[in-house]
């Protein structure tokens, strides 16, 4: 009987210590539950407060508030319709200006093409021309320009040439000093061959001599040909003079004119 008892104690003794284990095991969950949930709530914590600290700091970065944003905005609505406003402007200044401005498809192409062979082939461009490629061909534009500028000094330096040697030699200098870097060459070379062809076709070329030496020959020639001749009104005066007194005095003066019916005086009273 106490064995059998003992046993049951025994058994009660064992449903007691798994029922504590399992009351501590319960009691360790909820504590490390409570322990993790407190953990996340400060980590979310911190977490939501770093945000907030990053939202200051980065806000605080900018220091824009809701006005000055508003102001900014504002002030860029305003910088556009500015710009909107000079561009339509501008526009209509390059219609004005423009020299096919009211064309039809047709002859702006027509221009455009000849506008262009005159620029490749080195003519002489008017101002109207000019402006239109300043217009349609901006990036062309400064290169044109360089080469209208040159070619005039060449045509300014062929004009004072005196004689056609000369000009073949101020030619040939100018194409020398055409860079193989320049980008604008092939127009340089078109534009000066174009200036002596178009010097070549007037008379002032024509009369020029054919070599250095007979332009000096020409100008010693001129230099002579060019001096004042003797002033004969002295001598004619003195003429009359000398005749007159022959006839009044009967005596007879000489005279220094070679016409010959001065040369003799004669005595009306003889």
């Amino acid at each position: 009987m106490q064995t059998i008892q003992f046993k049951v104690l025994n058994t009660d003794t064992q449903e007691t210590n798994v029922q504590m284990q399992t009351e501590n095991t319960e009691a360790g969950n909820k504590a490390q539950n409570t322990q993790n949930t407190e953990v996340s709530g400060v980590e979310s914590t911190e977490e939501s407060a770093g945000t907030k600290k990053k939202t200051t700091v980065s806000t605080g970065q900018t220091g824009v508030t809701d006005a000055e944003s508003a102001r900014w905005v504002a002030g860029l609505q305003l910088k556009k319709c500015a710009y909107e406003q000079v561009s339509a402007i501008t526009e209509k200044i390059k219609d004005m200006l423009d020299p096919t401005s009211g064309m039809t498809d047709a002859q702006k192409s027509s221009y455009d093409r000849k506008v262009m062979n005159k620029v490749y082939s080195g003519k002489k461009l008017s101002a109207e021309e000019m402006r239109y490629i300043k217009i349609h061909y901006p990036a062309l534009y400064p290169y044109v320009e360089r080469v209208q500028i040159q070619r005039q000094a060449l045509e300014e330096r062929i004009k004072h040439c005196h004689s056609k040697e000369e000009v073949q030699d101020v030619y040939s200098e100018a194409m020398f000093h055409i860079s193989d870097d320049d980008p604008a060459k092939q127009m340089l070379y078109a534009a000066y061959d174009d200036v002596l062809k178009e010097f070549k076709k007037t008379s002032d070329y024509q009369e020029l001599p054919e070599t250095k030496e007979d332009a000096e020959k020409k100008k010693q020639t001129k230099k002579v040909s060019s001096a004042e001749p003797a002033d004969e009104t002295d001598d004619i005066q003195e003429d009359w003079k000398n005749a007159f007194l022959s006839e009044s005095t009967g005596v007879s003066v000489g005279t220094t004119h070679t016409d010959n019916h001065l040369r003799q005086a004669t005595n009306p009273a003889v």
